[in-house]
């Protein structure tokens, strides 16, 4: 929240700087942009605004740059209010002076900026590691269906949505229109599940973990090739396939 404060205050300093409005101006483009993507997710009845969310993905590097602007301006704004308070302490030479001012003033700015610093280390400490979305078993599954399997034939038995979602469209290339493609189910692990405990599904699966298949599932499919614990793995009985 602290860096994102930082941003938005960068950005709201850009806009009356010259010198940096170019930052403003393409953050304010981000956001329109984000706000046609999403009002033509909403006209296309798409239940998630995939890529108006995505927007804020590029948002986060001109924000970083905002947040650098305001620490900018509130040194320059430090160290013209020392130059320009009231003078103290009459006894010292003006240069001397002046010099003690700005030192102080340049002080409490980069204190601030530790403080700043320490809070966004203390927030990534506390934040949970990333689980990865694609491994390289699984990546390795995938390439191999790609090569061996019509694409539109294997379903994914993998631990979340995001990882059905990349083997899908980035691994094996399905088309983004296909209906599969569309369908939100197609990513949905509960749904993978249901779909290979009924007969009559999809005849191939990519697993992300091939030992942790529920028992329904594990007993009526044939590993046709393995990359560590992932697997390809073949329905037994019955199948249906678009291709």
């Amino acid at each position: 929240m602290l860096s994102i404060a930082l941003g938005v205050a960068g950005t709201i300093v850009a806009t009356f700087d010259t010198r940096s409005r170019t930052v403003a101006v393409l953050i304010a483009a981000i956001g329109l942009q984000a706000a046609a993507l999403f009002v033509l997710a909403r006209t296309n009845g798409a239940g998630t605004p995939y890529l108006s969310l995505k927007m804020f993905y590029l948002a986060i590097y001109p924000l970083a740059v905002a947040g650098a602007v305001c620490i900018a301006w509130a040194l320059r704004y430090a160290r013209s209010a020392a130059l320009s308070g009231p003078r103290i302490g009459a006894g010292l030479k003006a240069p001397r002076y002046t010099a003690m001012r700005i030192a102080y003033a340049d002080a409490i700015v980069w204190m601030l900026v530790l403080m700043a610093g320490i809070g966004v280390a203390r927030q990534l400490a506390a934040a949970p590691q990333p689980i990865p979305v694609i491994t390289d078993s699984l990546n390795d599954a995938g390439r191999w269906a790609r090569l061996h399997l019509p694409r539109e034939c294997v379903d994914y038995l993998v631990a979340d949505d995001d990882s059905a979602y990349w083997l899908h469209l980035a691994v094996l290339g399905n088309a983004r229109s296909a209906p599969r493609s569309i369908d939100n189910d197609t990513y949905d692990p509960q749904h993978a599940l249901i779909r290979w405990v009924m007969p009559g599904g999809l005849p191939y699966a990519i697993a992300g973990n091939v030992g942790e298949l529920p028992r329904d599932i594990g007993a009526n499919v044939d590993v046709i090739a393995r990359f560590g614990p992932a697997a390809i793995v073949k329905r037994r009985g019955a199948s249906t396939c678009p291709h």
